[in-house]
Protein backbone atom coordinates (compact mmCIF):
# COMPACT_ATOMS: atom_id res chain seq x y z
CA UNK A 1 0.00 0.00 0.00
CA UNK A 2 3.15 2.46 0.21
CA UNK A 3 2.48 3.94 -3.41
CA UNK A 4 -1.01 4.38 -2.88
CA UNK A 5 -1.09 6.14 0.50
CA UNK A 6 1.86 8.58 -0.57
CA UNK A 7 -0.52 9.36 -3.72
CA UNK A 8 -3.30 9.38 -1.16
CA UNK A 9 -1.82 11.53 1.51
CA UNK A 10 -3.43 14.44 -0.20
CA UNK A 11 -6.72 15.10 -1.75
CA UNK A 12 -4.59 17.50 -4.76
CA UNK A 13 -2.29 14.82 -5.43
CA UNK A 14 -4.41 11.74 -5.58
CA UNK A 15 -6.85 13.60 -8.09
CA UNK A 16 -3.69 15.08 -10.22
CA UNK A 17 -2.50 11.63 -10.74
CA UNK A 18 -5.88 10.39 -11.65
CA UNK A 19 -6.11 13.11 -13.88
CA UNK A 20 -2.89 11.80 -15.60
CA UNK A 21 -3.97 8.31 -15.99
CA UNK A 22 -7.32 9.07 -17.53
CA UNK A 23 -5.31 11.50 -19.83
CA UNK A 24 -2.74 9.49 -20.48
CA UNK A 25 -5.44 6.44 -21.30
CA UNK A 26 -7.84 8.40 -23.02
CA UNK A 27 -6.34 11.20 -25.34
CA UNK A 28 -4.00 8.91 -27.88
CA UNK A 29 -5.88 8.59 -31.33
CA UNK A 30 -8.82 10.56 -30.54
CA UNK A 31 -8.01 12.74 -32.98
CA UNK A 32 -6.92 9.91 -35.64
CA UNK A 33 -8.99 7.41 -35.27
CA UNK A 34 -11.47 6.75 -37.86
CA UNK A 35 -15.49 7.17 -37.21
CA UNK A 36 -16.63 4.04 -35.37
CA UNK A 37 -19.21 2.36 -37.04
CA UNK A 38 -22.14 2.10 -36.38
CA UNK A 39 -23.19 3.43 -33.22
CA UNK A 40 -20.81 6.51 -32.89
CA UNK A 41 -21.01 7.81 -36.70
CA UNK A 42 -24.69 7.70 -35.82
CA UNK A 43 -24.52 9.88 -32.72
CA UNK A 44 -22.04 12.38 -34.41
CA UNK A 45 -24.16 13.13 -37.53
CA UNK A 46 -27.60 13.67 -35.61
CA UNK A 47 -25.65 15.95 -33.64
CA UNK A 48 -23.75 17.27 -36.71
CA UNK A 49 -27.27 17.62 -38.59
CA UNK A 50 -28.48 19.82 -35.03
CA UNK A 51 -25.78 22.18 -35.38
CA UNK A 52 -26.27 22.48 -39.16
CA UNK A 53 -30.11 22.92 -38.23
CA UNK A 54 -30.23 24.95 -35.53
CA UNK A 55 -32.84 22.46 -34.23
CA UNK A 56 -31.82 20.95 -30.59
CA UNK A 57 -35.44 19.10 -30.31
CA UNK A 58 -35.95 16.75 -33.15
CA UNK A 59 -33.35 14.36 -33.69
CA UNK A 60 -32.02 13.40 -37.31
CA UNK A 61 -29.87 10.98 -38.71
CA UNK A 62 -29.93 12.26 -42.27
CA UNK A 63 -33.12 12.06 -43.50
CA UNK A 64 -34.85 10.01 -40.55
CA UNK A 65 -35.59 11.06 -37.03
CA UNK A 66 -33.76 9.34 -34.16
CA UNK A 67 -35.62 8.74 -31.54
CA UNK A 68 -33.33 5.28 -30.21
CA UNK A 69 -31.78 7.82 -27.62
CA UNK A 70 -32.98 10.63 -25.57
CA UNK A 71 -31.47 14.35 -26.37
CA UNK A 72 -28.70 14.55 -23.86
CA UNK A 73 -26.02 13.65 -25.20
CA UNK A 74 -26.65 15.43 -28.45
CA UNK A 75 -26.73 18.46 -26.65
CA UNK A 76 -23.49 17.92 -24.70
CA UNK A 77 -21.94 17.15 -27.82
CA UNK A 78 -23.11 20.11 -29.55
CA UNK A 79 -22.26 21.94 -27.07
CA UNK A 80 -18.84 21.34 -26.81
CA UNK A 81 -18.72 21.89 -30.63
CA UNK A 82 -19.50 25.32 -29.93
CA UNK A 83 -17.32 25.59 -26.99
CA UNK A 84 -14.42 24.76 -28.62
CA UNK A 85 -15.28 27.41 -31.22
CA UNK A 86 -15.71 25.59 -34.17
CA UNK A 87 -19.29 24.43 -36.24
CA UNK A 88 -20.94 21.03 -37.93
CA UNK A 89 -18.47 20.95 -39.29
CA UNK A 90 -16.04 19.84 -36.12
CA UNK A 91 -13.32 16.95 -36.91
CA UNK A 92 -14.57 13.62 -34.65
CA UNK A 93 -12.63 14.50 -32.07
CA UNK A 94 -14.05 17.28 -30.81
CA UNK A 95 -17.22 15.01 -30.33
CA UNK A 96 -15.47 12.37 -28.27
CA UNK A 97 -14.17 15.14 -26.08
CA UNK A 98 -17.79 14.62 -24.36
CA UNK A 99 -17.14 11.18 -23.84
CA UNK A 100 -13.16 11.75 -22.26
CA UNK A 101 -14.53 14.52 -20.23
CA UNK A 102 -17.64 11.72 -18.82
CA UNK A 103 -14.74 8.70 -18.18
CA UNK A 104 -12.52 11.57 -16.69
CA UNK A 105 -15.12 12.83 -14.31
CA UNK A 106 -16.73 8.79 -13.92
CA UNK A 107 -13.41 8.21 -12.36
CA UNK A 108 -13.21 11.33 -10.11
CA UNK A 109 -16.59 10.58 -8.21
CA UNK A 110 -15.62 6.88 -7.94
CA UNK A 111 -12.56 8.56 -5.85
CA UNK A 112 -15.22 10.53 -4.26
CA UNK A 113 -17.91 7.91 -3.99
CA UNK A 114 -15.25 5.34 -1.96
CA UNK A 115 -14.11 7.89 0.39
CA UNK A 116 -16.35 6.92 2.99
CA UNK A 117 -16.81 3.56 2.39
CA UNK A 118 -13.07 2.22 2.80
CA UNK A 119 -10.87 5.53 2.82
CA UNK A 120 -8.87 7.59 0.62
CA UNK A 121 -5.97 4.72 -0.11
CA UNK A 122 -8.68 2.41 -1.10
CA UNK A 123 -10.67 5.39 -3.18
CA UNK A 124 -7.74 5.76 -5.14
CA UNK A 125 -7.05 2.37 -5.71
CA UNK A 126 -10.55 1.51 -6.97
CA UNK A 127 -10.50 5.16 -9.05
CA UNK A 128 -7.29 4.22 -11.31
CA UNK A 129 -8.97 0.25 -11.64
CA UNK A 130 -11.39 1.92 -12.84
CA UNK A 131 -10.17 4.47 -15.04
CA UNK A 132 -7.84 2.05 -17.10
CA UNK A 133 -10.24 -0.86 -17.52
CA UNK A 134 -10.47 -1.76 -21.26
CA UNK A 135 -14.05 -0.94 -21.30
CA UNK A 136 -13.80 2.41 -19.75
CA UNK A 137 -10.73 2.94 -22.27
CA UNK A 138 -12.80 2.11 -25.44
CA UNK A 139 -15.88 4.09 -23.84
CA UNK A 140 -13.86 7.46 -23.50
CA UNK A 141 -12.58 6.58 -27.27
CA UNK A 142 -15.86 6.92 -28.87
CA UNK A 143 -18.66 9.31 -29.19
CA UNK A 144 -21.40 7.81 -27.79
CA UNK A 145 -23.69 8.02 -24.41
CA UNK A 146 -21.82 5.12 -21.98
CA UNK A 147 -18.82 6.98 -20.68
CA UNK A 148 -21.15 9.88 -19.78
CA UNK A 149 -24.09 7.99 -18.49
CA UNK A 150 -21.50 6.15 -16.44
CA UNK A 151 -20.42 9.29 -14.54
CA UNK A 152 -24.18 10.09 -13.88
CA UNK A 153 -24.44 6.99 -12.21
CA UNK A 154 -21.65 7.34 -9.95
CA UNK A 155 -22.93 10.50 -8.84
CA UNK A 156 -25.97 9.26 -8.29
CA UNK A 157 -25.12 6.18 -6.22
CA UNK A 158 -22.18 8.29 -4.45
CA UNK A 159 -24.99 10.63 -3.04
CA UNK A 160 -27.43 7.32 -2.70
CA UNK A 161 -24.27 5.56 -0.81
CA UNK A 162 -23.92 8.88 1.51
CA UNK A 163 -27.54 8.93 2.52
CA UNK A 164 -27.46 4.97 3.40
CA UNK A 165 -24.47 5.20 5.51
CA UNK A 166 -25.43 8.10 6.91
CA UNK A 167 -24.78 8.29 10.99
CA UNK A 168 -25.18 11.75 11.92
CA UNK A 169 -27.91 13.44 13.76
CA UNK A 170 -31.21 14.24 11.70
CA UNK A 171 -31.42 13.54 7.72
CA UNK A 172 -28.09 13.63 5.91
CA UNK A 173 -27.65 17.32 4.05
CA UNK A 174 -30.15 18.12 1.62
CA UNK A 175 -27.27 18.51 -1.15
CA UNK A 176 -27.22 14.53 -1.43
CA UNK A 177 -30.42 14.15 -2.22
CA UNK A 178 -30.55 17.43 -4.53
CA UNK A 179 -27.06 15.30 -6.15
CA UNK A 180 -28.78 12.25 -6.55
CA UNK A 181 -31.81 13.38 -8.22
CA UNK A 182 -30.37 15.49 -10.50
CA UNK A 183 -28.18 12.89 -11.72
CA UNK A 184 -30.94 10.69 -12.18
CA UNK A 185 -32.42 13.23 -14.29
CA UNK A 186 -29.26 13.78 -16.16
CA UNK A 187 -28.60 10.00 -17.00
CA UNK A 188 -32.61 9.81 -18.15
CA UNK A 189 -31.86 12.42 -20.50
CA UNK A 190 -28.50 10.76 -21.57
CA UNK A 191 -29.54 7.40 -21.84
CA UNK A 192 -33.39 6.89 -20.74
CA UNK A 193 -33.89 4.55 -17.69
CA UNK A 194 -31.06 2.42 -17.22
CA UNK A 195 -29.97 4.86 -14.37
CA UNK A 196 -33.51 4.00 -12.93
CA UNK A 197 -33.05 0.61 -13.12
CA UNK A 198 -29.71 0.43 -11.76
CA UNK A 199 -30.55 3.07 -8.42
CA UNK A 200 -34.02 1.48 -8.37
CA UNK A 201 -32.41 -1.80 -7.84
CA UNK A 202 -29.69 -1.10 -4.95
CA UNK A 203 -32.57 0.79 -3.23
CA UNK A 204 -34.84 -2.48 -3.39
CA UNK A 205 -31.82 -4.70 -2.54
CA UNK A 206 -30.87 -3.41 0.39
CA UNK A 207 -34.59 -2.61 1.85
CA UNK A 208 -35.47 -6.53 1.20
CA UNK A 209 -32.23 -7.34 2.71
CA UNK A 210 -32.41 -4.40 5.33
CA UNK A 211 -35.75 -4.38 6.05
CA UNK A 212 -35.73 -1.45 6.54
CA UNK A 213 -37.11 2.04 4.77
CA UNK A 214 -36.26 5.36 7.28
CA UNK A 215 -32.91 6.13 5.26
CA UNK A 216 -34.97 6.87 2.14
CA UNK A 217 -36.15 9.84 4.00
CA UNK A 218 -32.59 11.50 3.33
CA UNK A 219 -33.58 11.37 -0.28
CA UNK A 220 -36.38 14.50 0.49
CA UNK A 221 -38.66 12.88 -2.61
CA UNK A 222 -40.81 15.45 -1.97
CA UNK A 223 -38.08 17.72 -3.22
CA UNK A 224 -36.60 15.29 -5.39
CA UNK A 225 -39.22 14.07 -7.96
CA UNK A 226 -40.71 17.57 -8.52
CA UNK A 227 -36.86 18.40 -9.60
CA UNK A 228 -35.99 15.31 -11.68
CA UNK A 229 -39.71 15.72 -13.51
CA UNK A 230 -38.02 19.53 -14.10
CA UNK A 231 -35.11 17.81 -15.37
CA UNK A 232 -36.42 15.67 -17.79
CA UNK A 233 -40.14 16.86 -18.56
CA UNK A 234 -39.66 19.62 -20.73
CA UNK A 235 -37.87 17.32 -23.78
CA UNK A 236 -40.19 14.52 -23.26
CA UNK A 237 -42.83 17.24 -23.77
CA UNK A 238 -41.92 18.56 -27.10
CA UNK A 239 -40.72 15.71 -28.19
CA UNK A 240 -44.02 13.91 -28.36
CA UNK A 241 -45.76 16.71 -29.48
CA UNK A 242 -43.25 16.61 -33.04
CA UNK A 243 -43.00 12.45 -33.38
CA UNK A 244 -45.75 11.83 -30.86
CA UNK A 245 -46.55 7.19 -31.47
CA UNK A 246 -43.44 7.25 -33.33
CA UNK A 247 -41.12 8.86 -30.21
CA UNK A 248 -42.61 6.12 -27.89
CA UNK A 249 -42.56 3.19 -30.35
CA UNK A 250 -38.92 3.93 -31.52
CA UNK A 251 -37.54 4.56 -28.38
CA UNK A 252 -39.36 2.26 -25.72
CA UNK A 253 -40.91 -0.30 -27.84
CA UNK A 254 -38.15 -1.02 -30.66
CA UNK A 255 -34.89 -0.04 -28.57
CA UNK A 256 -35.56 -0.58 -24.67
CA UNK A 257 -38.20 -3.24 -24.93
CA UNK A 258 -37.07 -5.15 -28.15
CA UNK A 259 -33.44 -5.61 -26.54
CA UNK A 260 -34.77 -7.62 -23.49
CA UNK A 261 -36.89 -9.54 -25.85
CA UNK A 262 -34.76 -10.99 -28.81
CA UNK A 263 -31.23 -10.03 -29.37
CA UNK A 264 -31.03 -6.89 -31.87
CA UNK A 265 -28.86 -6.19 -34.83
CA UNK A 266 -26.77 -9.93 -34.35
CA UNK A 267 -25.72 -8.77 -30.78
CA UNK A 268 -27.66 -11.56 -28.73
CA UNK A 269 -25.98 -14.11 -26.46
CA UNK A 270 -26.97 -16.43 -23.91
CA UNK A 271 -26.76 -15.42 -20.02
CA UNK A 272 -23.15 -15.58 -18.72
CA UNK A 273 -21.09 -13.73 -21.21
CA UNK A 274 -20.86 -10.60 -18.97
CA UNK A 275 -19.34 -12.24 -16.64
CA UNK A 276 -16.67 -13.80 -19.12
CA UNK A 277 -16.33 -10.87 -20.61
CA UNK A 278 -15.30 -9.34 -17.40
CA UNK A 279 -11.93 -10.83 -17.06
CA UNK A 280 -11.09 -8.64 -20.16
CA UNK A 281 -12.84 -5.74 -19.65
CA UNK A 282 -11.86 -5.17 -16.74
CA UNK A 283 -8.30 -5.47 -17.17
CA UNK A 284 -5.25 -4.56 -15.91
CA UNK A 285 -7.29 -4.87 -12.44
CA UNK A 286 -9.02 -8.20 -12.51
CA UNK A 287 -6.36 -9.72 -9.84
CA UNK A 288 -7.43 -7.48 -7.32
CA UNK A 289 -11.55 -8.01 -7.85
CA UNK A 290 -10.25 -11.65 -7.74
CA UNK A 291 -8.35 -11.05 -4.57
CA UNK A 292 -11.59 -8.77 -3.11
CA UNK A 293 -13.83 -12.01 -3.46
CA UNK A 294 -13.06 -13.87 -0.14
CA UNK A 295 -12.68 -10.10 1.75
CA UNK A 296 -16.07 -9.14 0.50
CA UNK A 297 -17.74 -12.22 1.94
CA UNK A 298 -16.46 -12.07 5.07
CA UNK A 299 -17.06 -8.11 5.53
CA UNK A 300 -20.42 -9.21 3.72
CA UNK A 301 -22.52 -7.39 7.12
CA UNK A 302 -20.34 -4.26 6.39
CA UNK A 303 -23.05 -1.59 5.25
CA UNK A 304 -20.46 -0.23 2.65
CA UNK A 305 -19.93 -3.84 1.31
CA UNK A 306 -23.81 -4.26 1.38
CA UNK A 307 -24.52 -1.00 -0.78
CA UNK A 308 -21.45 -2.21 -3.17
CA UNK A 309 -23.18 -5.62 -3.58
CA UNK A 310 -26.86 -4.19 -3.66
CA UNK A 311 -25.66 -2.33 -6.98
CA UNK A 312 -23.54 -5.11 -8.92
CA UNK A 313 -25.69 -7.99 -7.95
CA UNK A 314 -29.61 -7.78 -9.34
CA UNK A 315 -28.19 -5.41 -12.15
CA UNK A 316 -26.08 -7.85 -13.22
CA UNK A 317 -28.61 -10.36 -12.76
CA UNK A 318 -31.04 -8.28 -14.97
CA UNK A 319 -28.40 -7.89 -17.84
CA UNK A 320 -27.28 -11.43 -18.26
CA UNK A 321 -31.27 -12.41 -18.70
CA UNK A 322 -31.54 -9.71 -21.10
CA UNK A 323 -31.19 -11.03 -24.58
CA UNK A 324 -29.32 -8.48 -26.75
CA UNK A 325 -25.88 -8.68 -25.15
CA UNK A 326 -22.96 -5.42 -26.11
CA UNK A 327 -20.00 -5.66 -24.16
CA UNK A 328 -20.86 -1.88 -22.99
CA UNK A 329 -23.48 -3.06 -21.02
CA UNK A 330 -22.28 -3.75 -17.62
CA UNK A 331 -20.38 -0.36 -17.76
CA UNK A 332 -22.80 1.12 -14.87
CA UNK A 333 -21.73 -1.55 -12.14
CA UNK A 334 -17.81 -1.45 -13.01
CA UNK A 335 -17.78 1.73 -9.84
CA UNK A 336 -18.90 -0.73 -7.47
CA UNK A 337 -16.50 -3.63 -8.45
CA UNK A 338 -13.57 -1.01 -8.74
CA UNK A 339 -14.69 0.20 -5.03
CA UNK A 340 -14.62 -3.49 -3.60
CA UNK A 341 -11.39 -3.88 -5.24
CA UNK A 342 -9.77 -0.69 -3.67
CA UNK A 343 -11.61 -1.99 -0.46
CA UNK A 344 -9.15 -4.99 -0.31
CA UNK A 345 -6.38 -3.76 -1.49
CA UNK A 346 -6.38 -1.20 1.38
CA UNK A 347 -7.54 -3.80 3.87
CA UNK A 348 -3.86 -5.86 2.68
CA UNK A 349 -6.06 -8.65 1.76
CA UNK A 350 -3.83 -11.68 0.76
CA UNK A 351 -2.53 -12.92 -2.40
CA UNK A 352 -4.40 -16.87 -2.47
CA UNK A 353 -4.63 -19.27 -5.18
CA UNK A 354 -6.73 -17.92 -7.72
CA UNK A 355 -5.12 -14.07 -6.98
CA UNK A 356 -2.04 -15.70 -8.37
CA UNK A 357 -4.25 -17.60 -11.51
CA UNK A 358 -5.86 -13.98 -11.86
CA UNK A 359 -2.18 -12.55 -11.96
CA UNK A 360 -0.80 -14.69 -14.61
CA UNK A 361 -4.37 -14.07 -16.78
CA UNK A 362 -3.60 -10.45 -16.34
CA UNK A 363 0.21 -10.57 -17.81
CA UNK A 364 -0.93 -13.37 -20.38
CA UNK A 365 -3.84 -10.82 -21.48
CA UNK A 366 -1.04 -7.95 -21.24
CA UNK A 367 1.16 -9.48 -23.54
CA UNK A 368 -1.23 -10.54 -25.74
CA UNK A 369 -3.07 -7.20 -26.54
CA UNK A 370 0.18 -4.96 -27.99
CA UNK A 371 1.09 -8.65 -30.29
CA UNK A 372 -2.64 -8.74 -31.14
CA UNK A 373 -1.94 -5.08 -32.36
CA UNK A 374 0.79 -6.03 -34.09
CA UNK A 375 -0.35 -9.30 -35.58
CA UNK A 376 -3.61 -7.02 -36.94
CA UNK A 377 -1.28 -4.19 -38.59
CA UNK A 378 1.04 -6.50 -40.22
CA UNK A 379 -1.83 -9.06 -41.85
CA UNK A 380 -4.26 -6.41 -42.52
CA UNK A 381 -1.43 -3.68 -44.25
CA UNK A 382 0.83 -5.46 -44.45
CA UNK A 383 3.05 -3.07 -42.25
CA UNK A 384 5.36 -3.65 -39.36
CA UNK A 385 5.50 -1.94 -35.97
CA UNK A 386 8.47 -1.30 -34.74
CA UNK A 387 7.16 0.74 -31.95
CA UNK A 388 4.89 -2.22 -31.33
CA UNK A 389 7.55 -4.49 -30.89
CA UNK A 390 9.41 -2.42 -28.40
CA UNK A 391 6.08 -1.77 -26.46
CA UNK A 392 5.85 -5.52 -26.61
CA UNK A 393 9.25 -6.59 -25.20
CA UNK A 394 8.38 -4.02 -22.41
CA UNK A 395 5.34 -5.69 -21.54
CA UNK A 396 7.00 -9.01 -21.09
CA UNK A 397 8.90 -7.87 -18.49
CA UNK A 398 6.56 -5.95 -16.58
CA UNK A 399 3.96 -9.06 -16.97
CA UNK A 400 7.31 -11.33 -15.55
CA UNK A 401 7.64 -8.65 -12.50
CA UNK A 402 3.77 -8.85 -11.89
CA UNK A 403 4.13 -12.25 -11.57
CA UNK A 404 7.04 -12.17 -9.24
CA UNK A 405 5.45 -9.90 -6.82
CA UNK A 406 2.35 -12.15 -7.05
CA UNK A 407 4.13 -14.85 -5.68
CA UNK A 408 5.26 -12.84 -3.11
CA UNK A 409 1.90 -12.49 -2.23
CA UNK A 410 1.50 -8.79 -3.41
CA UNK A 411 -1.72 -8.14 -5.13
CA UNK A 412 -1.37 -4.35 -5.11
CA UNK A 413 2.11 -4.64 -6.16
CA UNK A 414 1.43 -7.44 -9.43
CA UNK A 415 -1.26 -5.17 -10.25
CA UNK A 416 0.13 -2.09 -10.09
CA UNK A 417 3.00 -3.38 -12.65
CA UNK A 418 0.41 -4.68 -14.74
CA UNK A 419 -1.13 -1.14 -14.94
CA UNK A 420 2.38 0.24 -15.84
CA UNK A 421 2.17 -2.13 -18.85
CA UNK A 422 -1.63 -0.47 -19.69
CA UNK A 423 0.08 2.89 -20.21
CA UNK A 424 2.27 1.35 -22.97
CA UNK A 425 -0.26 -0.54 -24.09
CA UNK A 426 -3.13 1.95 -24.42
CA UNK A 427 -1.10 4.49 -26.50
CA UNK A 428 0.11 1.85 -28.60
CA UNK A 429 -3.47 0.74 -29.83
CA UNK A 430 -5.31 3.77 -29.94
CA UNK A 431 -2.28 6.39 -30.85
CA UNK A 432 0.00 4.25 -32.97
CA UNK A 433 -1.79 1.08 -34.23
CA UNK A 434 -5.31 1.80 -35.25
CA UNK A 435 -4.70 5.13 -36.77
CA UNK A 436 -2.50 3.29 -39.43
CA UNK A 437 -5.05 0.48 -40.27
CA UNK A 438 -6.06 2.76 -43.55
CA UNK A 439 -8.53 -0.43 -44.50
CA UNK A 440 -11.28 0.48 -41.76
CA UNK A 441 -10.63 4.33 -42.84
CA UNK A 442 -13.30 3.32 -45.78
CA UNK A 443 -15.79 6.48 -45.28
CA UNK A 444 -13.34 9.36 -45.21
CA UNK A 445 -10.76 7.71 -48.15
CA UNK A 446 -14.21 7.57 -49.97
CA UNK A 447 -14.77 11.33 -48.75
CA UNK A 448 -11.78 12.49 -50.16
CA UNK A 449 -11.86 10.16 -53.46
CA UNK A 450 -15.41 12.04 -54.09
CA UNK A 451 -13.43 15.30 -53.60
CA UNK A 452 -10.67 14.32 -56.11
CA UNK A 453 -12.66 13.08 -58.90
CA UNK A 454 -14.26 16.07 -60.31
CA UNK A 455 -12.86 19.12 -60.38
CA UNK A 456 -15.98 20.54 -58.42
CA UNK A 457 -15.16 22.42 -55.18
CA UNK A 458 -17.90 20.23 -53.55
CA UNK A 459 -19.55 17.76 -55.81
CA UNK A 460 -23.19 16.34 -55.19
CA UNK A 461 -22.48 12.30 -54.27
CA UNK A 462 -24.75 9.28 -54.24
CA UNK A 463 -23.95 6.46 -52.42
CA UNK A 464 -25.14 2.56 -53.63
CA UNK A 465 -24.20 -0.14 -51.57
CA UNK A 466 -21.86 1.12 -49.05
CA UNK A 467 -24.30 3.63 -46.91
CA UNK A 468 -22.59 3.02 -43.50
CA UNK A 469 -23.38 6.42 -40.97
CA UNK A 470 -19.51 7.36 -40.92
CA UNK A 471 -19.83 7.87 -44.67
CA UNK A 472 -22.75 10.47 -44.21
CA UNK A 473 -20.44 12.13 -41.98
CA UNK A 474 -17.26 12.50 -43.87
CA UNK A 475 -18.93 12.97 -47.38
CA UNK A 476 -22.01 15.52 -45.91
CA UNK A 477 -25.66 15.57 -44.57
CA UNK A 478 -26.47 16.17 -48.53
CA UNK A 479 -25.36 12.56 -49.60
CA UNK A 480 -28.03 10.94 -51.49
CA UNK A 481 -28.41 7.26 -50.59
CA UNK A 482 -29.87 5.07 -53.53
CA UNK A 483 -29.39 1.54 -55.08
CA UNK A 484 -27.20 0.95 -57.85
CA UNK A 485 -30.59 1.74 -61.15
CA UNK A 486 -31.40 5.25 -59.40
CA UNK A 487 -27.89 6.03 -58.63
CA UNK A 488 -26.66 6.30 -62.36
CA UNK A 489 -29.86 8.41 -62.60
CA UNK A 490 -28.52 10.89 -60.24
CA UNK A 491 -25.57 11.00 -62.28
CA UNK A 492 -27.56 11.78 -65.40
CA UNK A 493 -29.02 14.91 -63.57
CA UNK A 494 -26.33 17.38 -63.87
CA UNK A 495 -22.77 17.98 -63.41
CA UNK A 496 -19.98 17.88 -61.07
CA UNK A 497 -21.65 14.40 -59.21
CA UNK A 498 -19.95 11.65 -57.90
CA UNK A 499 -21.10 8.04 -57.39
CA UNK A 500 -20.07 5.51 -55.04
CA UNK A 501 -21.33 2.10 -55.58
CA UNK A 502 -20.51 -0.83 -53.65
CA UNK A 503 -19.53 -3.97 -55.45
CA UNK A 504 -22.80 -5.74 -55.28
CA UNK A 505 -24.27 -2.78 -57.02
CA UNK A 506 -22.19 -2.13 -59.32
CA UNK A 507 -23.39 -4.54 -62.13
CA UNK A 508 -27.09 -2.78 -61.61
CA UNK A 509 -25.29 0.47 -61.94
CA UNK A 510 -23.28 0.20 -65.31
CA UNK A 511 -26.47 -1.76 -66.31
CA UNK A 512 -28.98 1.28 -65.81
CA UNK A 513 -26.08 3.80 -67.19
CA UNK A 514 -25.96 1.87 -70.79
CA UNK A 515 -29.57 2.06 -70.80
CA UNK A 516 -29.66 5.88 -70.18
CA UNK A 517 -27.03 6.37 -72.72
CA UNK A 518 -24.97 7.56 -70.20
CA UNK A 519 -21.47 7.07 -70.50
CA UNK A 520 -19.65 6.75 -67.28
CA UNK A 521 -16.02 5.77 -66.00
CA UNK A 522 -14.69 4.34 -63.01
CA UNK A 523 -12.37 7.16 -61.78
CA UNK A 524 -10.75 4.83 -58.84
CA UNK A 525 -12.09 1.97 -56.34
CA UNK A 526 -11.54 2.20 -52.14
CA UNK A 527 -10.99 -1.21 -50.67
CA UNK A 528 -11.54 -1.77 -46.90
CA UNK A 529 -13.28 -3.26 -44.07
CA UNK A 530 -17.01 -2.13 -43.08
CA UNK A 531 -16.53 -2.11 -39.26
CA UNK A 532 -20.96 -2.07 -39.06
CA UNK A 533 -20.83 -5.45 -40.78
CA UNK A 534 -17.58 -6.97 -39.77
CA UNK A 535 -16.54 -7.56 -43.82
CA UNK A 536 -14.35 -6.60 -47.06
CA UNK A 537 -15.76 -4.32 -49.07
CA UNK A 538 -15.06 -2.31 -52.45
CA UNK A 539 -16.43 0.74 -53.40
CA UNK A 540 -15.93 1.98 -56.79
CA UNK A 541 -15.96 5.94 -57.83
CA UNK A 542 -17.88 6.85 -60.61
CA UNK A 543 -18.14 10.26 -62.85
CA UNK A 544 -19.61 11.02 -66.13
CA UNK A 545 -16.87 11.14 -69.02
CA UNK A 546 -16.01 13.95 -69.75
CA UNK A 547 -18.59 15.02 -73.13
CA UNK A 548 -20.28 11.95 -72.27
CA UNK A 549 -24.29 12.10 -72.21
Amino acid sequence: MDAAGLVARSHLGAIAVLIFLCLACYLPGIASIAPIDRDEARFIQATKQMLESGDFINIRMHDEPRYKKPVGIYWLQAATVLLVGQDAGAPVATYRLVSVAGATMATLLVYWLVLPMFGRAAAVVGAAAFAMSFLVTMEAHIARTDAVLVATVVLAQGALARIYLWTGSGRPPLVLALMFWIAVGVGILIKGPIIVMVSGLTVAALVAVDRQVGWLRGLRPAIGVPLLLAIVLPWFVAILAIGGFDFLQASLVTDFLGKVATGQEGHGAPPGVHFVAFWVLFWPAVPLAVVAAPWVWRNRQSPAVRFCLAWIVPSWIVLEAVATKLPHYPLPLYPAIAALSGGAAAAAEPLRRWGHWATAWAAVVGIGLPLAAIAGLALIEGRVSIVGATVAVGVAGLAAMALRQARRGSALAATALVMAAALLIYPLIYGAVLPQIDAIRVAPRLAAASARATSCLHPAVVAAGYMEPSLIFAVGTDITLADGERSADFLKGGDCRVALIESRQDQIFNDEAVSLGLSVERVETVDGINLGRIERVSVAVYRVKSGGS
